[in-house]
């Protein structure tokens, strides 16, 4: 044994007789709690005795909102939940879906919807054979029904026709022609209810077309 490892024993044996006959398990755990201390001090210290959310939110404990699971979902959580196009849910048992998003056609959700919980967005269908808000005679007939819709459901979020574009679809327009009918229906709506969402119609050709539209 060389002089270096004798004084280390010898130094070790007088700190286990001065912390008394615990001291070998002592002086195991006392590095270990010295660094627990080093580890948490600056976070509990930081946060002021409150935990701290993963994007540097300090709030206290007691009020982190907890999430419940929808049980037996492959969604358990809202943000994780489909989109269901849902020109009418009569007669169906959505809530079984789990989902948290109705695509409507022109309406608005259903008491039903509502309870649910649903969010949403109403595609006003535009165009020939539909609302022409580019002819004054069918537009004053059909801008009642919209006035309407908008009334019932204020800050919903809207949609002006779909596929626009499509000329194998009901309402298919040039560009132009839904250029006007977008200005007229978005004004329509903003003066009936100015915390209206409005957005143009999903397009369905390829991006050429789609710029037209824009």
């Amino acid at each position: 044994m060389t002089l270096h490892a004798e004084a280390n024993l010898e130094s070790g044996k007088r700190m286990t007789h001065k912390l008394g006959s615990g001291g070998p398990s002592v002086m195991f755990h006392l590095p270990l709690v010295l660094l627990v201390t080093v580890l948490v001090f600056p976070f509990v210290h930081l946060a002021g005795g409150r935990a701290m959310a993963p994007d540097g939110d300090y709030r206290s404990v007691s009020t982190m909102p907890l999430r419940t699971p929808v049980p037996n979902s492959v969604y358990p959580y809202r943000e994780q939940r489909i989109g269901v196009v849902a020109f009418s849910t009569s007669g169906l048992d959505i809530a079984s879906l789990h989902a948290g998003f109705l695509k409507l056609e022109d309406r608005g959700l259903a008491a039903r919807e509502r309870e649910l919980g649903f969010d949403s967005v109403t595609v006003l269908l535009v165009g020939r054979g539909w609302c022409v808000p580019t002819d004054p005679v069918d537009w004053q007939s059909c801008r009642t029904d919209i006035a309407q819709l908008v009334a019932a459901n204020p800050g919903h979020s809207w949609f002006i026709g779909n596929e626009p574009e499509n000329p194998c679809r009901p309402g298919g327009m040039h560009p132009s022609e839904y250029a006007r009918t977008y200005h007229i229906v978005y004004h329509f709506i903003k003066e009936q209810d100015p915390a209206a969402k409005v957005g143009i119609a999903g397009a369905l050709e390829e991006e050429a077309k789609a710029a037209d539209i824009l």
